[in-house]
């Protein structure tokens, strides 16, 4: 299920980014918990859009870059799975600038 956190985000990043741009993914170990950051210089979204791109079926207007299509399940998905995990997760995003992903896993003995 984790694998399908990664997969998601990192897949979103791709489709609202531009070809051949890059995407950032760093990962850093601090006191137990694992930071994970993806972060893109895509397409980004509108700020009141961030709300909802957790919501089933929510289709925010932000379509990616070759107008993929979409369901709206990706991020609920993701919500989901990382409610179950005891993970958090920040999303920061401006139109045309790009979008960040943070999640904060804690690392379980």
């Amino acid at each position: 299920m984790i694998k399908r956190v990664f997969d998601n985000i990192i897949n979103n990043a791709i489709k609202c980014s531009h070809e051949n741009q890059e995407i950032d993914i760093k990962v850093e170990v601090i006191s137990s918990i694992i930071y994970l950051t993806i972060k893109d210089e895509g397409i980004g979204m509108i700020e009141n859009e961030l709300s909802k791109i957790f919501e089933p079926f929510s289709n925010v207007s932000s379509k990616g870059t070759s107008v993929e299509s979409s369901v709206g399940l990706g991020m609920s998905t993701v919500k989901y799975i990382y409610d179950l995990h005891n993970f958090e997760i920040i999303i920061k995003s401006a139109q045309n600038i790009g979008t960040e992903v943070l999640i904060k896993m804690p690392i379980y003995q």
